[in-house]
């Protein structure tokens, strides 16, 4: 997705200018078969931690993704699952389409 098209739309339809990259690398991370976590989707978009985590949040929020339970103590990594692929799907081509109109 092109990055200033989608930032402004994210940011009128989401409130955060960063919500469909961060969505757009889970789900790319996901597809990959590889560990969503804040950080490997922050060093991805090359933003703070602190960017990703609220967006992570509000999609745990929305049912979109889910907090797996940590295994090895609280200060563990925190690992996230999509677990609704065809709601991610839907938006991520939904904002495609409006940034590319």
């Amino acid at each position: 997705m092109p990055h200033e098209s989608v930032d402004h739309l994210s940011a009128a339809v989401f409130g955060n200018r960063y919500f469909a990259r961060v969505l757009e690398s889970a789900a790319e991370l996901h597809s990959a078969n590889e560990l969503i976590t804040t950080r490997r989707i922050a060093r991805s978009l090359d933003v703070p931690d602190s960017v990703v985590r609220p967006v992570l949040l509000r999609l745990v929020t929305a049912h979109l993704v889910v907090a797996v339970p940590r295994t090895n103590g609280p200060r563990s990594p925190q690992y996230y699952e999509i677990t609704n692929h065809k709601a991610v799907t839907t938006l991520l081509d939904g904002m495609r389409a409006a940034a590319t109109s």
